[in-house]
């Protein structure tokens, strides 16, 4: 597996970093450049470097963030050599009822290692072996994580460990997960019956997910961890009308670990149905059907249930009394060019037929694409993706007098136009909540920000690797290919 590592981009205080002012002959002025940039003010942005295997078949995928206060013209960004990390998870053999057998000893655990740097893209997991044992390889760097998760026996402690300095191989020696305290408790209904669910815990601190048990005939459950603040989550089984719930819990040293019963409420499913029809009136076989919370009336946590219609296209699934929001997606096959539906849906006490349920058509979109000097841009990617619903996208190019002509369905869309320039693809975004009503008549490219450096290796220059610059939230704004080199210059948009 590819590797990813993250180094911060400093104005001072870091030597491989070397700035200086935008080249004389770029065709931004400086002021201009700082004028545009103020637009990312709000922005985090990571610039990824993946060098080509050919060339640079030692070292893995790496990113660099680029902080505000520094130039982002003329940048020096070294790739860091690949190391390899070793190690073994070990730990007890549970007693289910929380006291430890006497004499055991620590043996070799199964389970999951995960190095990463939250908040990005950084991550990568493997499996221990027989023995416990455990490689890995990756970039040298700084804020790594790692995350030993057991997965036979689940209801072992999991291990988090933060701010990991790696800068060459390095064995951890034995992660030991330890023996832990015990979390328990009965999952049951507002009758006291037991629940038959699986129940996980969850970091509260990361969001990692530890181990997961079921819960017995009575519904006790019991899990082990370390001091500190969890999240016990109840998850359905697939087909279930039961809820998804979180409890949070917190327990220091010498507390013996906590109890967290869950009442999940009264459970009284009832059963939901409808056609939904297509633009032209069409039964759709094979459309998507999802169902999803907003409040249930008889419970607390959330659910999302999904069916598809049947060959008479018609759904039939259960939920629980609530507020819901209902979404029908067409499937790909259709031909008549239907968008999706979301509605909300009030759902009682009682079986309900929603009966036929029309979905649109979708809308044809025409807007002349300029470029930021106002000319028509030509063979501009447009791509659509729906906001929700299974983010489906569409795309279409503009033509030789810069005119996109295309269907989208009206829901509201994230639309991004690529503009293509040799080896580098800068992105101007928009947003679409209506496109059925939108007035505008044309749209224009932003000149955006100019990115320009050198990418090294710690001996020379590593050319023709792939640049792709992202936000935190994983938006993409550009991409480049470098010389032979390692130089790059493109620009992006906000």
């Amino acid at each position: 597996m590819r590797m990813f590592t993250l180094l911060t981009v400093l104005l001072s205080g870091c030597s491989e970093m070397q700035y200086s002012t935008v080249n004389e002959d770029s065709s931004m002025s400086e002021s201009y450049q700082d004028l545009n940039k103020g637009a990312f003010e709000d922005i985090r942005l990571r610039l990824d470097v993946l060098p080509t295997v050919a060339v640079d078949e030692d070292l893995d995928p790496q990113s660099f963030w680029l902080a505000d206060e520094a130039d982002w013209q003329d940048m020096r960004l070294e790739l860091q050599p690949t190391v390899e990390i070793t190690g073994s998870m070990t730990g007890f053999s549970a007693n289910p009822y929380g006291v430890q057998v006497p004499g055991a000893a620590d043996v070799p655990v199964l389970g999951d290692v995960t190095v990463y740097q939250p908040d990005t893209i950084v991550s990568s997991t493997v499996q221990t072996d027989d023995a416990g044992a455990f490689s890995i390889r990756l970039p040298a760097g700084e804020g790594y994580q790692i995350a030993a998760l057991p997965t036979e026996p689940p209801e072992l402690p999991f291990y988090i460990e933060g701010d990991l300095s790696i800068s060459s191989d390095e064995d951890l020696g034995e992660i030991s997960l330890g023996y832990g305290d015990p979390i328990f408790g009965t999952v049951t209904n507002s009758s006291g019956e037991a629940i038959d669910c699986t129940v996980r815990l969850i970091d509260a601190a990361t969001g990692i997910q530890g181990g997961a048990t079921q819960t017995d005939s009575s519904g006790f459950y019991m899990l082990r961890a370390e001091p500190g603040e969890y999240i016990v989550q109840t998850e359905p089984a697939t087909g279930s009308t039961l809820p998804t719930i979180q409890e949070m819990v917190s327990f220091e040293e010498d507390a013996g670990g906590a109890q967290v019963d869950i009442n999940v409420g009264e459970i009284s499913p009832v059963l939901i149905s409808g056609i939904p029809r297509s633009a032209t009136g069409q039964t759709m076989y094979n459309a998507v059907v999802r169902l999803t919370s907003s409040a249930l009336f008889q419970s607390s946590g959330s659910m999302v249930v999904e069916t598809e219609t049947n060959q008479s296209g018609e759904f039939l699934v259960y939920a629980l009394p609530g507020e819901w929001t209902l979404e029908i997606i067409p499937p790909a096959e259709i031909t008549d060019l239907t968008g999706p539906l979301e509605q909300a849906i009030q759902i009682g006490s009682a079986d309900t037929n929603l009966g036929l349920i029309p979905l649109a058509e979708q809308v044809n979109l025409r807007r002349e694409v300029l470029t930021a000097e106002s000319y028509p841009a030509v063979n501009v990617l447009v791509t659509f993706v729906e906001q929700g619903f299974n983010n489906a996208t569409y795309t279409a190019y503009t033509d030789s007098t810069g005119m996109l002509d295309v269907m989208v369905p009206d829901v509201p869309l994230d639309v991004r136009l690529t503009l293509t320039q040799g080896t580098a693809s800068a992105v101007t975004r928009r947003e679409l909540l209506n496109p059925a009503v939108e007035s505008e008549s044309s749209w224009q490219l932003s000149s955006g920000v100019v990115l320009s450096g050198t990418i090294t290796r710690p001996t020379d220059e590593s050319g023709f690797s792939v640049i792709e610059v992202y936000d935190d939230s994983g938006e993409f704004y550009g991409s480049a290919l470098t010389g032979a080199d390692g130089a790059f210059s493109f620009s992006i948009s906000p």
